[in-house]
């Protein structure tokens, strides 16, 4: 019997206590059924992120990946 291994990553934001307005970006990565929660250490503002596709909108979307590849 073969052996799988699952793996996932979900982007998700919390609104921070001190601004409504802002919003801090979290990721919750899942091996195999265990989780994990990481805070990335970068913020949004509440109209750019497109909260039923998990992601900022087009162009932060780009800028934010490329600040998380480096």
């Amino acid at each position: 019997m073969p052996d799988f291994t699952t793996f996932s990553v979900l982007f998700f934001t919390r609104k921070l206590n001190r601004n409504k307005k802002e919003l801090s970006i979290y990721a919750r990565m899942t091996v195999n059924g265990k989780c994990a929660e990481m805070s990335l250490k970068m913020k949004t503002s509440v109209n750019k992120w497109i909260n039923m596709k998990t992601q900022l909108q087009n162009f932060y979307y780009r800028r934010i990946a490329i600040q998380i590849a480096i």
